[in-house]
């Protein structure tokens, strides 16, 4: 990969002060020898694999003795060092010293002698995203840890190193089953039921919560999911399961899922279902009481409509009851006058 010179804007201030610190702050070395070039940029992917050749010259007349070194470096805002680090002390997968290969045996440079050093770096394949930064010192000495002393002191011809490394991990993530159900008697492990599956590249820590809902809009009750931060796997999926809260609680109910997961961009997964909540004790005694209310109900009415019909049992007759008049009528009062009818 063709380094890509300056690219990192937002470098060029720590590289700046650092260049200036290893040059004016020691007329010496920079009379003695000169390291070229200052610094390089790069943006790069895991097992990406970069060359370059870094030029020494030697401005005495005299033979210097070098004794190569790298550094990992970290730069503060403001552009000073914060931390200078040996490779030994650094991860693997976010070490760029550790990626770099050049020569760490002592070297000798005659007089006016320009020598080309190569330097390769290959990127770590677990390389975590971010930028890195580095130094390779060349400092003169009678030995290494001689030489080494006046690299941590600052002030050595030497190149600075910046890595970029973008985050192209894929985070994806489905609901495959959000379930509550329909009628929930007593509170269960899996009352709830929440299916996450992982369709990306990379292990994710999906975390939320199931809000409950009465049918007046009010919150009545919150259910974490996944409060231990359980990862789920890469292409697998994870089941996460929760109980109702029952307490004080009854009728019909939403319950609203929010769950968020990724880190180099939160994404957010939400579902919403209807449920009831019935409790079985309250529903028993629910039943108990309506079905003594029935009783009740109809002893009533039965008794009611016996007693009516025994105080109604002496009108009760197959036989006309007539009434004798001891005194005869007129004949005229036997017959039916028509004229009258019409």
């Amino acid at each position: 990969m063709i380094p890509s010179v300056n690219k990192h804007l937002l470098y060029a201030l720590p590289c700046a002060f650092f260049v200036c610190l290893l040059f004016f702050t020691s007329p010496l070395y920079a009379a003695t020898h000169t390291v070229s070039p200052l610094i390089l940029d790069y943006t790069s992917e895991p097992r990406d694999i970069l060359t370059e050749e870094i030029t020494i010259t030697n401005n005495t007349g005299a033979i210097l003795q070098l004794f190569p070194t790298v550094n990992n470096i970290t730069v503060g805002t403001e552009g000073g060092v914060v931390v200078f680090l040996p490779p030994s002390m650094s991860d693997r997968t976010s070490s760029l010293t550790s990626w770099m290969d050049i020569t760490r045996a002592p070297m000798e440079l005659t007089v006016g002698e320009v020598r080309k050093v190569p330097l390769t770096i290959t990127v770590n394949p677990n390389a975590q995203s971010g930028v890195y930064h580095a130094v390779v010192s060349f400092p003169t000495g009678a030995n290494r840890d001689e030489a080494e002393r006046t690299v941590l002191a600052g002030g050595v011809p030497g190149v600075m190193v910046n890595l970029s490394i973008a985050d192209k991990r894929i985070e994806a993530v489905s609901l495959g089953k959000f379930h509550i159900k329909t009628f929930v008697t007593k509170p269960e492990a899996d009352n709830v039921v929440i299916l996450v599956q992982n369709t990306g590249d990379t292990d994710i820590i999906p975390k939320g919560d199931v809000i409950l809902y009465n049918k007046r809009g009010n919150e009545v009750a919150s259910l974490p999911v996944n409060p231990s931060g359980e990862a789920v796997r890469a292409g697998a999926e994870t089941t996460f399961t929760s109980s109702v809260p029952m307490d004080g609680l009854m009728g019909k109910y939403k319950a609203h899922l929010s769950l968020n997961y990724g880190t180099v961009k939160i994404n957010t997964l939400q579902d919403t279902v209807y449920f009831y909540i019935l409790p079985w004790k309250k529903l028993l005694i629910m039943f108990a009481i309506l079905l003594v209310a029935t009783i009740a109900i109809v002893l009533f009415f039965h008794y009611r409509s016996k007693r009516l019909y025994e105080d109604d049992d002496d009108f009760d007759s197959d036989v006309l009851p007539l009434t004798l008049r001891d005194s005869r009528s007129e004949s005229k009062s036997h017959d039916i006058d028509m004229k009258k009818m019409l």
